[in-house]
C-alpha cells in the first residue's frame, strides 16, 4: 500500500498508489571499473490520482535507471500532471508505439486520454507516417467540455473536438500531390486547446493540390472548399496555374541577356463569410496574367537588374459585378545586389564538413506599380490578386547561407 509523488506541496496535486513496490540495486552486465549500479523498481497495481480522483491504472510495470525510459514502460510514452487556471487539475497519459510494414518502420501512433478537473474527460489521437514516396500526419481530439473559453465564452455544446490531416505524395512524372482536411467543432476549440497553432500555425484548410514542376516551370491545380462554417475563407473551385521563372529569351550582344518571368492563373473563386454574420457569399470567374522582363547588368561586383512588367486581369460576371471587367497595370523598377563570401578551411566534425563557405547577399529593390485601370474598391478582395493597386515600394534585404562540399565515396 505504497503512495508516492514528485509534487512539492504538503498535500500533493497528484500522486500514485501501488499495492506493492520492490526496489533493489543491481550491477550492470559485464561491469567495468567505475561502472554505475542501477536501481530496479517493480510496481504492482498502480493507480495515478489527480487530487483524490483516479485517472489511470497500470497493472504492472518494471522500471530501471539503467535503460531508456521508452524501454521501461513499453506502450506508455508519457505521464503528465499539472494545474492551471484554465483547465484546473490535469492528468494526461501518452500511449503509443511504432508501426512496421514488411519489417520496415512506416510510422507511429499515440493515444492521449486526459482528465481536466474544470472541463471533463477527453482524448487525442496522433498518427505520423513517412515512406520514400509519401508522408503525412493525422490529428484528432475530443473533449467533453463543461467549462467556458477565455476568448469566445460558453461553447455551443459539450461535445467538442477536431480532425486534421496533411498528406504529401510524390507521384511519377515529377508530380506532387497534397491533401489537407480540417474539421473543428466550433470557433473556440482551436484557440482554447491549441493556442500556439491558432496564433502562428497555417490556416485551417480542406484542399487538393497538384503540382508538376520541371526545371524552371510548374503547372498547378488547386481545389479548396470551406468545411468549418464559422471561418471567413476563399474557395477555389478550382484554380489552374502556370509559373515560369527566369527564362532566358535572347542576348543583347555581350551586354546583357533578357529574362522572362510569368505567373498565370485561371480560377472560379468564391468568398464565404461566417454563417453567423448572415452575409451573402461573393463569387466570380477570374483570369490573371502577370509578365515581367529583366535585363541584369554586371558592373564590377555590383549586379544591376532593371525590370518592367505588364499585368492583365479579367473578371467574369458573377455576384459582385454585372458585366466582365478588364484590369490592366504596369510595373517597373530596379534591384541592386552583390555577393560577399569567405571560405573557412575546416573538415570533419559531426557535420562531415569539407571546407565551409559563408555567403552574404545584400540587395536593394525599388518597384512601382502604375497605370492600374481599376481601383481595388471595384472588386471584392478574394486574395492578393485583387489587392493590385498603384504603389511604390523600397525593400532592403540580406540573405546569408553556409555551403560545404560532400563527396560520395564510390567503390573502385
Amino acid at each position: 500500500d505504497v503512495m508516492f509523488s514528485t509534487c512539492a506541496f504538503g498535500e500533493p496535486h497528484y500522486h500514485m498508489r501501488s499495492s506493492r513496490a520492490r526496489m533493489r540495486l543491481q550491477d550492470p552486465p559485464h561491469a567495468a571499473r567505475g561502472a554505475q549500479r542501477s536501481m530496479r523498481m517493480e510496481l504492482d497495481s498502480t493507480v495515478l490520482y489527480a487530487g483524490e480522483v483516479p485517472v489511470f491504472y497500470v497493472p504492472e510495470f518494471v522500471a530501471s535507471t539503467g535503460s531508456p525510459l521508452g524501454q521501461q514502460f513499453a506502450l506508455i510514452k508519457s505521464i503528465d500532471v499539472g494545474n492551471s487556471s484554465r483547465f484546473g487539475l490535469s492528468a494526461r497519459v501518452g500511449i503509443g508505439d511504432e508501426i512496421y510494414v514488411d519489417d520496415a518502420r512506416w510510422g507511429s501512433w499515440l493515444l492521449t486520454p486526459r482528465y481536466l478537473s474544470d472541463r471533463g474527460l477527453g482524448a487525442g489521437f496522433d498518427l505520423d507516417y513517412t515512406t520514400k514516396d509519401y508522408r503525412g500526419e493525422f490529428r484528432a481530439a475530443y473533449q467533453n467540455d463543461r467549462g467556458t473559453d477565455d476568448l469566445f465564452g460558453k461553447p455551443p455544446g459539450q461535445d467538442r473536438g477536431r480532425v486534421a490531416w496533411h498528406h504529401r505524395h510524390l507521384l511519377p512524372e515529377h508530380i506532387q500531390l497534397d491533401l489537407e482536411g480540417s474539421y473543428l467543432s466550433d470557433r473556440g476549440f482551436l484557440p482554447e486547446y491549441y493556442e500556439r497553432e491558432f496564433e502562428s500555425g497555417k490556416e485551417q484548410e480542406t484542399l487538393v493540390y497538384l503540382k508538376r514542376a520541371l526545371e524552371n516551370r510548374a503547372l498547378t491545380f488547386l481545389a479548396r472548399k470551406r468545411v468549418n462554417d464559422f471561418q471567413d475563407q476563399t474557395e477555389y473551385l478550382p484554380q489552374l496555374g502556370y509559373n515560369l521563372i527566369d527564362e532566358p529569351l535572347f542576348d543583347i550582344g555581350d551586354f546583357t541577356t533578357i529574362h522572362f518571368d510569368a505567373n498565370y492563373e485561371a480560377a472560379f473563386v468564391r468568398h464565404r463569410f461566417p454563417n453567423a454574420l448572415d452575409i451573402d457569399e461573393t463569387e466570380t470567374y477570374r483570369v490573371d496574367l502577370d509578365h515581367t522582363i529583366t535585363a541584369p547588368i554586371h558592373a564590377g561586383p555590383i549586379k544591376f537588374a532593371p525590370f518592367a512588367g505588364l499585368r492583365y486581369t479579367r473578371y467574369g460576371d458573377g455576384r459582385i459585378i454585372d458585366e466582365p471587367i478588364d484590369r490592366i497595370g504596369t510595373l517597373y523598377g530596379i534591384s541592386l545586389s552583390t555577393e560577399l563570401s569567405r571560405v573557412w578551411q575546416v573538415s570533419g566534425s559531426p557535420l562531415d564538413l569539407f571546407g565551409l563557405q559563408h555567403v552574404i547577399v545584400p540587395d536593394i529593390r525599388y518597384e512601382a506599380v502604375d497605370h492600374v485601370s481599376h481601383d481595388i474598391a471595384d472588386f471584392d478582395s478574394f486574395d492578393r490578386v485583387d489587392a493590385y493597386t498603384e504603389e511604390e515600394r523600397l525593400r532592403f534585404g540580406l540573405r546569408q547561407r553556409l555551403q560545404t562540399i560532400r563527396n560520395e565515396e564510390t567503390d573502385p
